[in-house]
């Protein structure tokens, strides 16, 4: 499955989450977050943050938002939950989707064919088979329909019984 190039931003819960920051400490907070959904986490170490601070004061305001991992990096728990539900729904799209598919494609193979080229399992080549090389004037033998390059094949003649035409068999 890809990975998912964008998350959803709930207005209500950032705005009341980030209602006491300064426009900057927001700014830091929102590019953070991005960083962490493109890489998955955030060093925790502040001076190898993917951004440069103007004062520190704007890291020690919105530390508070992260979590340190097992494995000694920081990720915002919230940021992770959204993540998580959007892998979720995916997958369940995804399965539908296939479901959906293979639901489709095997209605396709009721009845006389099974949806690949055969028929009671036998071989649908529908290609004619050439008697001689000459255009107009090759005979059909045993009364069989004389195709493009020759005579068609038995396994053609079986299909066209198979399915009458729609003009009520003339031919």
């Amino acid at each position: 499955m890809n990975k998912p190039p964008a998350f959803q931003l709930y207005a209500a819960r950032f705005s009341s989450g980030t209602a006491e920051m300064t426009n900057a400490e927001v700014g830091v907070l929102i590019r953070l977050l991005c960083h962490q959904w493109d890489n998955g986490s955030i060093p925790s170490d502040p001076q190898r943050h993917p951004i440069k601070y103007e004062s520190p004061e704007l890291w020690a305001a919105i530390e508070h938002k992260f979590e340190l991992g097992e494995d000694g990096r920081l990720r915002n728990p919230r940021l992770e939950a959204v993540r998580e539900e959007q892998q979720a729904f995916r997958a369940k799209r995804s399965k539908a989707g296939s479901l959906g598919a293979t639901k489709r494609w095997q209605s396709h193979s009721n009845g006389n064919g099974s949806g690949n080229g055969s028929a009671n399992g036998k071989s649908m080549a529908l290609q004619p088979t050439t008697t001689s090389t000459s255009t107009a004037t090759t005979t059909p033998k045993d009364g069989a329909r004389l195709g493009r390059g020759g005579v068609y094949s038995d396994a053609f003649e079986m299909l066209w019984k198979a399915y009458p035409r729609r003009d009520g068999g003339k031919r």
